[in-house]
């Protein structure tokens, strides 16, 4: 494809996650923090996932998730 990355002033590779690969995160225990070390990456969600997780209630089934959202 040949798409060059456009580099950050900070140094640091964005990445951008949309609400299926949380799910999948979650599911499986990933921690974030330590695969992608914040002096290496900027994590970031897309505006639905913002959207969405303001949806969910404080006593939904997915509380957890949306806890781990805002911790990484």
């Amino acid at each position: 494809m040949g798409w060059e990355y456009t580099k950050r002033s900070d140094g640091r590779i964005a990445v951008t996650l949309d609400n299926n690969v949380w799910d999948f995160l979650f599911r499986r225990g990933i921690d974030l923090a330590s695969e992608l070390p914040t002096e290496k990456f900027a994590i970031f969600i897309t505006r639905e996932v913002e959207i969405e997780t303001l949806a969910i209630p404080a006593d939904a089934p997915k509380d957890a998730l949306k806890t781990s959202l805002y911790v990484q």
